[in-house]
């Protein structure tokens, strides 16, 4: 794993490691994402993404069609949520296997519904290729994944609209403490309890698609231990001329009702966070919003 100030000092060879980490992981675990990853999907995550889409709506310039370049797509999670609002989604991602699956969820959308391009690529190749313009920028959980994240966020913010908006979500904070306290093993105890049942149909799932266990690459959530740099990352966009529009932690959790017991009541320590920015126009004035 890394510190703080591995972003610095991540050589090529092990940047390409990371990155081939990262891909042969997505191959095995993409039949079995969606399944595997439940603190992405239940009820108390799907509620704070809409609430996320809904001030991005609000902020986005209308009504003219947004245009959105979402990083890390994989199956879809939040790109297929922008498409829903009848938007026009560029999706990158270094699966083709995740993109394969995005695809056939976006083919199942009843219209109306906006239109999604998949693109299978590394990041950096985007960031020293894309072509165009767009109004929203999106990073879902794929930040810790990458070598230099505060050079890929830098790097892609020109391609935003003079209001273009940042959306970075799903991603984790500098640790408070780096070993797990009593409460903390208590609750995950709790989680996984009530977790049984989505884990049963996991395992039936597999069994009858005759799918492997899959086992992560070491390298593969290479910034995920010690969370990634947030103030770097806020005095990265102030010095574009963003204004922090929402910056909300929140715990991750197995199961929507321990997420918001943990982040509404018990609040243990080490958390996610969901970040919101806008370009501001020359003379407007910028505060940071919660």
């Amino acid at each position: 794993m890394c510190d703080q100030s591995d972003n610095n000092k991540v050589n090529p060879e092990l940047a390409a490691e990371i990155i081939e980490h990262n891909r042969i992981t997505s191959a095995a675990l993409a039949p079995l994402y969606d399944l595997s990853l439940p603190n992405m999907y239940h009820w108390y995550e799907r509620h704070l993404l809409q609430e996320d889409v809904r001030l991005i709506r609000s902020l986005a310039p209308s009504p003219k069609a947004i245009r959105v370049l979402d990083i890390g797509t994989g199956t879809g999670r939040v790109a297929l949520q922008f498409v829903r609002q009848g938007w026009s989604v560029d999706g990158v991602d270094i699966s083709p296997e995740m993109l394969a699956l995005c695809q056939r969820k976006y083919d199942a959308i009843a219209e109306p519904k906006g239109c999604l391009r998949l693109i299978c690529s590394d990041v950096d190749k985007v960031v020293t290729g894309i072509a165009g313009s767009y109004d929203v920028l999106s990073f879902s959980s794929v930040l810790h994944h990458l070598p230099f994240y505060l050079k890929v966020v830098a790097g892609l913010l020109d391609v935003l609209e003079p209001e273009g908006i940042v959306y970075i979500t799903h991603e984790p904070m500098p640790l408070d403490i780096d070993h797990k306290t009593i409460p903390m093993r208590a609750i995950g105890l709790v989680d996984q309890l009530l977790r049984t049942p989505q884990q049963i149909r996991k395992h039936l799932v597999r069994i009858v698609r005759r799918q492997p266990r899959v086992h992560g690459m070491p390298l593969t959530d290479y910034h995920d231990r010690h969370g990634l740099d947030v103030p770097e990352l806020l005095a990265i966009l102030k010095s574009h001329s963003f204004e922090i529009k929402r910056l909300r932690r929140y715990k991750d959790r197995k199961t929507g009702v321990m997420a918001w017991l943990d982040t509404h009541l018990i609040r243990t320590p080490n958390w996610k966070f969901r970040l919101i920015a806008q370009r501001l126009q020359p003379g407007q004035a910028g505060r940071t919003g919660g």
